[in-house]
């Protein structure tokens, strides 16, 4: 018999930050990487420091509003970079 968990609402679950580290060397390199469903940004937070720029969005307004690392948010979107 197999064990079932509860979901997480939205089902947010945080992506690790040595895992984004480790898939960085093999994703295409452009000024601009999108995050179609960021969270609270923590993907687009390792990936500022490689990408001219980042923009996430998310079903999640709230999330959105309290991720630290955006410049700018778009209602449910958040952009950081030039």
């Amino acid at each position: 018999m197999t064990e079932t968990r509860a979901r997480i609402p939205l089902d947010f679950y945080r992506t690790p930050e040595w895992l984004v580290e480790a898939l960085v060397p093999h994703l295409p390199y452009d000024d601009t990487v999108l995050d179609p469903a960021c969270g609270d940004g923590a993907i687009l937070h390792v990936l500022s420091a490689h990408y001219d720029k980042t923009v996430g969005i998310d079903v999640d307004a709230e999330r959105l509003e309290r991720c630290a690392c955006s410049e700018k948010h778009l209602g449910n979107a958040l952009e950081m970079g030039s």
